[in-house]
């Protein structure tokens, strides 16, 4: 990163249209308006709120759209769009038929289950109620040195998951490379205007650009991908920061070490747990759960919470955005003495 361009990890709100509307498939880019947001408008709550981007529908999922809520229902209670309800907007909408500003046009999705019968993990699937939250990235404009080359990125959002607030992915770009030719591109005709070869053929131009992936965690990637933000359950784990000038960069760190050594700015605090539940202590993960770490949780185990904090060890700075559990092996080697005598000293301890 040289010129920020930096990245965000935020909520999204969400809401799933139903596919058709009075017979017409419903095209959710007609309620995005990138310069003049589109307000809409639920007929049965009276929820009123911003579409803020949308996404297409698929053979598998519905057409959605990005939102931002703006007010309260009608009594003032209700604070999300209902399943089956009708949407209006404040702009004209085109599917086939068009449709005046304020006249319904689609109608929000209405889920196969109820609060009554469903259950956590239909709730958390594309076919729970119309009305979800999940997360997103946000990189804005910026430039990056990617391939020897500072690149320009735009800004872009992605949806890492329109359903789920705790997601686990790896953001970063994807660079792509093209060559664009001269019969692509007039300005790349020889500009000499006025002379013989105004209109002569000029070199070919390799062309780099950006744009905003995600992996899931664990990927092996090539080249081509430059990772920005580690994203665990919802969590940075890592991000990219401004650009490491390598030798100024290692004089400041052993200036800073010689002068001050390791230390901390924003200090870590600790916290032990088990790390399965055992009687009335309440474990940090289920038996047979993969831990943080990638093992296998068990009675064996402690876990260990580290806040963030913030550090400099040789010199050079240290993040932590998110908490971080450690696993510790408990102490199962035992020695068994007969008779034995121990001298304590008065307290409420024993080293």
């Amino acid at each position: 990163m040289v010129i920020p361009g930096q990245i965000s990890l935020r909520d999204v709100a969400t809401l799933k249209l139903a596919n058709t509307f009075s017979g017409e498939t419903i095209d959710p880019s007609q309620y995005y308006n990138a310069d003049t947001p589109v307000l809409i408008t639920g007929a049965t709550t009276g929820v009123t709120a911003k579409v803020v981007g949308f996404t297409a529908g698929t053979s598998t999922d519905q057409p959605l759209l990005h939102v931002a809520y703006q007010g309260t229902g009608s009594n003032f209670e209700t604070f999300i769009f209902a399943d089956g309800e009708n949407i209006s907007a404040n702009a004209g909408i085109t599917h086939t038929t068009a449709y005046s500003s304020d006249v319904a046009s689609s109608t929000t999705f209405t889920s196969p289950f109820t609060a009554t019968t469903g259950t956590s993990t239909e709730l958390s699937s594309p076919t729970g109620p119309a009305s979800r939250k999940g997360k997103a990235v946000k990189v804005e404009s910026g430039v990056y040195y990617v391939r020897g080359f500072f690149i320009q990125n735009n800004e872009e959002a992605l949806i890492l998951d329109p359903y789920e607030v705790r997601p686990s992915f790896v953001v970063g770009f994807n660079v792509s490379e093209t060559l664009v030719t001269p019969e692509q591109d007039a300005n790349l005709l020889d500009n000499s205007t006025g002379s013989t070869n105004f209109a002569a053929k000029g070199a070919h131009r390799l062309k780099l650009e950006l744009s905003l992936v995600k992996l899931p965690r664990g990927t092996v990637t090539d080249e081509n991908f430059v990772q920005l933000m580690d994203i665990q359950d919802g969590l940075i784990r890592s991000l990219a920061r401004f650009s490491e000038y390598s030798e100024l960069e290692q004089t400041f760190a052993r200036r800073t070490f010689d002068e001050s050594g390791d230390y901390t700015v924003k200090p870590f605090e600790f916290e032990i747990f088990e790390n399965v539940s055992i009687n009335e202590n309440v474990g940090r993960f289920t038996l047979g759960d993969v831990t943080e770490q990638g093992n296998e949780a068990s009675t064996d185990l402690l876990a260990l919470k580290v806040s963030t904090g913030k550090a400099y060890i040789k010199g050079l700075e240290l993040n932590v955005f998110e908490p971080t559990i450690l696993d510790i092996n408990k102490a199962r080697d035992f020695n068994t003495i007969n008779a034995g005598i121990t001298t304590a000293e008065l307290g409420n301890f024993v080293n």
